[in-house]
């Protein structure tokens, strides 16, 4: 029994493995016509067929932190702001013994 037990579980493995590399293909195939329409489409009128391409630059995220930033500017500080408003509104409360009644 445990043999065949093992077998299934190697089986249906063994299936989603072929669906899932079957879908890549399916994706993959689809991008392919894609960029093939899109050559196509571009030739047909004449103009260059560009790639489709996204520039990353390595050193942008770099300068994002090492940059200074405008005073004021950074989600923390509009919450600081936020809060330094809403402070206004808090009153002192007296602490009580925990076995007080509330009232």
């Amino acid at each position: 029994m445990h043999m065949v037990l093992a077998f299934l579980v190697r089986l249906v493995l063994l299936a989603c493995g072929l669906v899932f590399a079957a879908g890549l293909v399916v994706v993959f195939l689809f991008l392919l016509v894609v960029a093939g329409l899109h050559a196509g489409w571009a030739r047909l009128r004449g103009r260059p067929a560009t790639p489709f391409v996204f520039r990353v630059d390595p050193r942008a995220g770099f300068q994002r932190f090492y940059r200074p930033g405008q005073p004021g500017s950074s989600p923390v500080a509009a919450g600081l702001r936020t809060l330094g408003a809403r402070r206004a509104d808090v009153t002192d409360v007296e602490p009580r013994k925990p076995g007080d009644a509330a009232g």
